[in-house]
């Protein structure tokens, strides 16, 4: 998983030689933050994107819709963890929580107000 890998390199910028299993740990964390396990938001993202392939509006609005929810659940993996470190992995829960939420309601709200440059 690629979120593992991150927190792991996260980590050692700071200092702290994690697995990947620590570094799941702490993703699953910060993941009940949204009230979710990483299955369930992992399958929850999945069904919207096959749904909107079979509702008719095609693969690319699928894509597009996957690729706000994981970009902006990544952004908001990576900022919790880099803050989780700075604190010497000393967050509450709801600290956690709360981190994770604001960054994922803002970037993926800056995903939607600005979508990539295409090129065209």
């Amino acid at each position: 998983m690629i979120n593992t890998k991150m927190i792991v390199f996260i980590g050692r910028a700071d200092g702290y030689l994690w697995d990947k299993d620590k570094a799941k740990g702490l993703l699953f964390q910060i993941l009940k933050g949204m009230g979710l396990s990483t299955g369930l938001l992992l399958a929850g993202g999945k069904f919207i994107n096959d749904a909107l392939k079979l509702t008719g509006f095609g693969t690319i609005p699928a894509m597009a819709a996957d690729a706000v929810l994981c970009g902006a659940v990544t952004y908001a993996v990576g900022y919790t963890t880099e803050l989780y470190f700075k604190q010497n992995g000393e967050m509450s829960k709801a600290a956690l929580k709360a981190a994770f939420k604001e960054q994922f309601r803002a970037a993926r709200q800056r995903m939607k107000e600005s979508p990539p440059d295409t090129g065209s």
